[in-house]
């Protein structure tokens, strides 16, 4: 006796389809709203059943649930006569879209081959749940004769995946002698995960074999080897198919002729988000990738050109095959990611270069960032009460520096903060996450409001001070959010003055980002420090990322261009917060050797081994990363593997010395200690002759070309650092004693500050600045003049919404000055229009030294065309140094910060000194001898 063997769901609508109907019904309402009975039904029956014995029919109608959540089921009876006895049944859940969406389906009926077959008929039912009301439409209701000629598709026995895929004995054959013999096969109207995979998968199999397989429909395949992916019947039936697993998990299963390659994602994403790193789960496209990896040979080590390890496919034989995978975080994030400065990589290369190494995450972004910038834009002119109170009196209302600050007790800030969230969710439907935080710098632009200044607690320390107040806003944020939003989560980073947990618990949907500052993971301290903000935030229960910085090796002067390789480091690192960090996001260097901001990801070739076993990682922890490493390095580099080997090994094994010893990082660590010259020349040497090795063998040829080019800022920045040492100014300066303000003649006789060079005495510098000094016994007097490059596009000026007092004008074009005697040091910045800042500096007390204002100091600027000059009158007796010193002596130093653009050209920021600070302008360590004439 044949059984009921296949229902085809339809969840789009389907074209108009010939049909010669064989019994059509009335529109029908299933409702619990007029009945007390548990469930409710109505059947539809053909009557003379005779004619259909052996044979099909076809059952379809349209439903609508437009209230309540009961499911609607379909079972297929069939009785016999005399008796009226029940033979046979077939239960299946109907499919259907959101409430108020109308979907059609479709039954393919097998009729059993009965004696005395009197009726068939499908009965419908809906249950009652508690005392919901729930309310089904049923339209279009008819049986048709089955359309003779249409393919079936053919499902392979068996009610377990596993068990199926276990019971395999023979090779199925994929590519024999260079030709495909299989097809792709998706539903007949495939989603956009599962459209994408296909076309990864032939775009893959033609780069291997030279031509590409067949992609078509389900309805079409009849029989023989095939790929199929995402939604199929063959999916449905062993219940693999991406509706029924968990977000991102794959599974790549051979069942019989079938190969089935399904997923967990959503069907309802839309294409531009699939083949990027949007957060979104495509379990299908990963399960695509994870065959084509791990079954066919290929490797996405770099993006663009070149980038893939192709293998050459002549045959390919597939036998038992059953993976199940899923990644070790939810969320595998980076920052500055996409190369936009490197010719050989498009923007499209580079974001498939991390869907392909299964970057990405399954609910929206969780990771924290500072949330209030866009109120400055919003709310500086119409409600700036909404901005943080500043100690001048003032409201936060530039954006630079340190972005959006907001006064938290205001209770129209919190009411604001709820409605733009609620907002957000509705905007982005695929995410779960919206971020409440503070701009950067809090400990500067905190709100100076009483009652912000009041919630302060400077008995937890300086990185506890703000916890209370930020954690606590963010607490309440978060309640009124579930009480609209359920479900969703508010996320704001453990960082600066609230980087320690608040005295409170944390609700159930707050998400936290601790912010790794990790300088060397193979460290001891390194360890100690993340394991300890690992503790304290577990502790909490909260929902916990990482944000980690992988910019610390090359993020300022003087360590330009050195890189940091450390991809067997990571393991271990990660090992630690398994099982209590449920995502990371890896921040990638954005200055490149010669120290410009390309707003992307700079050098990206120092960090690629990185960054492609971290992508490893966060999907196995137990991926066996020197397996992975050796592969690269052979599979990549074919011929120049062993110089390319030994140039990353020894160049991890440098990086892991240098963080296992005390120490700053600066030049002299970076070029002297870790890369020594000699290192560095015999590094370069080994990448050299790699380029021998692969001689004109493609594509090895080109990818060590490319992994030499990519280091030679390594090169340039370590031989700027070499030989002896170079000409710099008198370390001992006197200040000629004039009677009373100076006058014109007067500046002429003034003691001279010039020939600045870069704050490390290499990097060229354009600009040039001039400074001159007197005094009168009573008042230093600083005249400056500071010129342009020819022919300058444009200056980085002061903002006038900075204020003319104590504004962080270090970030735009200025000059700086410095006083010290003892341990303590004042420092006067002075910057167009009119802009000053003044701080006096003492070793228990940095933070609050910006709040100190010299008495009667004076100052002034004037632009005039390629130069601004600048004025400034210090009063001596304000500098109250606590340490005695001689009569008349200070130390010193002096700064020029430069901000420009040259045309077709990004921003250049040039430091130069008159003395070279080698590291912090702060350093009093190179500061040098000012005396004022008596």
């Amino acid at each position: 006796m044949k059984f009921l063997l296949t229902f085809m769901l339809a969840m789009f609508l389907f074209p108009a389809l010939p049909e010669t109907v064989i019994a059509k019904y009335k529109d029908t309402v299933l409702t619990t709203e007029k009945s007390s009975n548990i469930t409710y039904h109505k059947a539809f029956y053909i009557y003379k059943a005779q004619k259909y014995r052996g044979g099909k029919a076809v059952f379809r109608m349209k439903v609508k649930r437009s209230e309540g959540n009961a499911a609607l089921q379909a079972t297929f009876r069939c009785s016999t006569n005399p008796g009226n006895v029940l033979k046979v049944t077939k239960t299946y859940p109907v499919p259907y879209g959101k409430n108020g969406e109308t979907v059609p389906v479709e039954f393919v009926l097998d009729i059993p081959d009965l004696d005395h077959i009197a009726h068939f008929n499908m009965h419908l039912v809906i249950k009652r749940l508690g005392g919901e009301k729930c309310i089904w439409e049923l339209t279009d209701i008819r049986y048709a004769e089955y359309e003779a000629g249409k393919p079936e598709t053919v499902i392979p026995e068996g009610l377990s995946a596993g068990v199926a895929a276990s019971k395999v004995k023979s090779p199925l054959e994929l590519v024999k002698n260079g030709k495909i013999t299989f097809v792709i096969v998706t539903a007949d109207r495939p989603d956009p995960i599962a459209r994408y995979a296909a076309k990864e998968l032939q775009d893959h199999f033609k780069l291997a074999c030279g031509a590409a397989p067949t992609v078509i429909r389900e309805s079409e395949y009849q029989s023989g080897p095939a790929i199929m992916v995402g939604e199929t019947s063959v999916a449905k039936k062993y219940g693999i198919n991406p509706g029924m697993l968990s977000p991102e998990s794959l599974i790549v299963a051979r069942l019989d002729d079938v190969i089935v390659l399904s997923g967990g994602d959503d069907p309802s994403i839309p294409a531009n988000m699939v083949s990027g790193r949007a957060f979104v789960p495509v379990g299908t496209l990963y399960a695509a990738y994870e065959f084509l990896e791990k079954t066919v040979g290929f490797r996405w080590y770099w993006p663009g050109k070149n980038g893939t390890h192709i293998p050459k496919v002549e045959n390919l034989k597939v036998m038992k095959l059953f993976t199940v995978s899923r990644p070790q975080y939810d969320t595998r994030k980076t920052f500055r990611s996409l190369i936009l400065t490197d010719p050989d990589v498009t923007r499209e290369q580079s974001e498939q270069w991390y869907r392909r190494n299964r970057f990405g995450g399954s609910a929206g972004d969780p990771v924290a960032n500072h949330s209030f910038n866009d109120w400055i834009r919003r709310f500086a002119k119409t409600k700036p009460e909404y901005l943080a109170l500043q100690s001048d009196g003032s409201r936060k209302v530039n954006f630079e520096p340190g972005g959006g600050h907001v006064c938290m007790s205001n209770p129209e800030v919190f009411k604001q903060t709820v409605q733009d969230k609620l907002e957000e969710f509705k905007r982005n439907r695929f995410s779960n996450f919206a971020k409440v935080m503070p701009g950067d710098s809090n400990g500067l632009f905190y709100c100076k409001c009483p009652e912000c200044q009041k919630k302060l607690r400077p008995d937890r320390g300086e990185q506890g001070l703000c916890s209370n107040v930020v954690w606590g806003f963010v607490n309440r944020v978060a309640a009124e959010v579930a009480k609209k939003a359920p479900g969703k989560n508010i996320v704001c980073c453990a960082y600066g003055d609230y980087q320690r947990k608040p005295e409170f618990p944390l609700l159930p949907n707050v998400a936290v980002t601790l912010c790794a500052g990790m300088g060397n993971r193979a460290s001891l301290s390194c360890k100690r420090k993340w394991k300890q903000l690992l503790d304290e935030w577990s502790s909490t229960g909260a929902r916990l990322y990482v944000w980690e910085y992988w910019t610390s090796s090359r993020i300022s002067r003087g360590v330009f261009g050195a890189p940091a390789i450390f991809p067997r480091q990571l393991k271990e690192l990660y090992a630690m917060d398994a099982g209590r960090i449920r995502g990371r996001a890896i921040e990638l260097p954005e200055k490149n050797g010669d120290g410009k901001t390309v707003n992307g990801w700079a050098d990206w070739i120092y960090d690629i081994q990185n960054l492609y076993a971290a992508g490893k990682l966060m999907w196995n922890l137990s991926e066996d990363i020197d397996a992975v490493m050796e592969e690269y390095y052979t599979k990549f580099f074919g011929p120049a593997a062993v110089p390319v080997r030994q140039f990353h090994q020894e160049m991890e094994l440098a990086w892991a010395q240098r963080g296992a010893e005390p120490g700053k990082w600066n030049y002299q660590r970076a070029w002297k200690e870790t890369y020594p010259p000699e290192f560095v020349d015999r590094m370069m040497g080994l990448l050299r002759e790699a380029v021998r090795l692969a001689g004109d063998q493609e594509p090895y040829a080109y990818r060590t070309k490319k992994l030499l080019k990519g280091y030679q800022p390594f090169e340039r920045n370590s031989r700027l650092f070499r030989g002896g040492s170079r000409k710099t100014n008198a370390y001992s300066v006197t200040v000629p004693k004039i009677a009373g303000e100076p006058s014109a003649a007067d500046w002429n006789q003034a003691a001279v500050l010039k020939d600045f060079t870069d704050s490390y005495n290499v990097y060229k510098q354009e600009s040039e600045t001039d400074m001159r000094l007197l005094h009168d016994g009573k008042n230093l007097y600083v005249k400056a003049e500071c010129r342009f490059p020819e022919g300058v596009a444009g200056v980085k000026w002061a903002p006038g919404t900075l204020g003319k007092r104590d504004g962080a004008l270090w970030n735009y074009e200025s000059i700086e000055f410095f006083l010290a005697r003892g341990k303590e040091s004042c420092q006067f910045i002075l910057a167009p229009d009119n802009c000053l800042f003044d701080a006096f500096y003492t070793p228990s007390d940095e933070r609050n030294a910006p709040k100190w204002n010299c008495g009667k100091v004076r100052w002034s600027t004037v632009r005039r065309g390629s130069h601004w000059e600048g004025f400034l009158t210090i009063p001596l007796a304000e500098l109250k140094f606590s340490a005695a010193g001689k009569d008349g002596e200070f130390r010193f130093n002096a700064y020029r910060n430069c901000l420009y653009t040259m045309p077709g050209e990004p921003e250049k920021w040039e430091q130069s000194c008159y003395l070279p600070a080698y590291g912090s302008f702060h350093d009093m360590e190179r500061f040098g001898t000012l005396t004022l004439e008596k």
